[in-house]
């Protein structure tokens, strides 16, 4: 059991020299429980990688170091005759030839390096960053699920919406968040041809951790969500959507937890968020959908509108939100997901202190000082 990037280095080398790229500076980093590259050879398992990746904080240049190492090392010629007995053609130091090394005995375990200067997606459904696409204008980040035909949520999905919503928190050119899909589905669930094997010990609890962190991503980035729900929203979909601040959606999308009809159960935590129990335990029990227009009368959508117009209307909600001081909006987020864990009594004193905080920021002033002068504000996030 490798503790530290350098004797995980030195294991992944044939000939059991340290990885090149790997210096004596990164000695001493803990890695827990991560299993000897050796022994997980020519079975690769992608988990590992994420666990190290995303788990250990390993610094970023320390990460790309041994990221690139790794390719070299399981690319070169000791590598190839390795991999001789698996079938497996590993040609060149490039992701392609890493994942074909990282086909598991064809069964493709469709998994995601990240941070280590690579991006790969194992199996279906291309490079993580075509799964989720990102465009920025105007302060608003237009997030768009792409995996057609209907959006099924795979790992690689889940790693991408994650990774937009850590750096939306960060960057300055975002202030707001529109999330929606290609094609005519919102996202139809959970990717049922990568489900996570039972039998191997802890790959469930991996996948339910990513799963959670999913939805968490979502709420707890500090910019708004809005959701443009363009059609069936169900299962993993319907948790998409109901994570994000606003849900808007089109006039033919339906909402809908069908796990029962495939032998699951799950969204019991989601759902009762936004309704009464009985309706919780039938939708639960029965797998029922609710068209949009039953969610926007019980007060749950923002709008129900014809699809060719949703996106304009969503925008529309993003650029404005986008317009208030971006201060304002990440205190007003945060008060909201807070105050809903405490008495109404604490949680007015809890939003007092940010008030009083913003108060004496310069956006604050700036929107003083437009009213006054009858003019638009110029928030500089300050």
């Amino acid at each position: 059991m490798p503790k530290t990037i350098d004797s995980l280095g030195v294991l992944i080398r044939a000939d059991r020299l340290r990885a090149p790229g790997v210096t004596p500076s990164s000695r001493g980093r803990e890695l827990p429980d991560v299993p000897s590259i050796a022994e997980t050879l020519p079975g690769f398992q992608v988990t590992v990688i994420n666990r190290l990746m995303a788990r250990t904080g390993t610094p970023e240049p320390i990460v790309a170091r041994l990221g690139k190492a790794l390719m070299r090392a399981m690319a070169g010629p000791a590598a190839a005759a390795r991999y001789a007995d698996t079938g497996a053609r590993p040609e060149g130091s490039t992701p392609a030839a890493l994942g074909a090394m990282l086909d598991d005995g064809g069964r493709k375990r469709r998994g995601v390096i990240r941070h280590a200067g690579i991006r790969l997606n194992q199996g279906e459904g291309g490079m993580s960053e075509d799964t989720v696409t990102l465009e920025v204008k105007d302060y608003v980040a237009v997030a768009t699920l792409n995996r057609p035909p209907v959006n099924a949520v795979n790992w690689a999905m889940r790693d991408r919406i994650i990774e937009i919503m850590d750096q939306a928190t960060d960057r300055e050119d975002i202030r707001v968040v529109l999330l929606t899909a290609q094609g005519s589905v919102f996202c139809a669930g959970a990717d049922l041809k990568q489900r996570p094997d039972p039998g191997k010990h802890g790959e469930y609890w991996w996948h339910n951790r990513l799963t959670r962190e999913t939805g968490n991503s979502i709420k707890e980035c500090a910019k708004p969500v809005i959701a443009a729900v363009n059609g069936a929203a169900l299962g993993a979909g319907f948790g998409l959507a109901a994570a994000c601040d606003f849900m808007l959606a089109s006039d033919n999308a339906v909402f809908g937890m069908p796990e029962i009809n495939v032998g699951l159960a799950g969204g019991a935590a989601m759902l009762s968020r936004l309704f009464p129990p009985s309706k919780v335990r039938r939708m639960m029990f029965t797998g029922q959908r609710l068209p949009a227009s039953e969610l926007y009368r019980l007060g749950l959508l923002e709008a129900c509108v014809p699809q060719d117009r949703l996106f304009d209307e969503a925008y529309a909600l993003a650029a404005e939100i986008a317009a208030k001081a971006p201060l304002g909006i990440k205190y007003a987020k945060l008060s909201c997901n807070m105050v809903e864990l405490m008495p109404a009594k604490d949680a007015y004193r809890f939003e007092q202190n940010f008030t009083y905080e913003l108060s004496k920021t310069e956006d604050a002033a700036e929107a003083r000082r437009a009213t006054l002068e009858k003019r638009p504000p110029v928030y500089k996030g300050r």
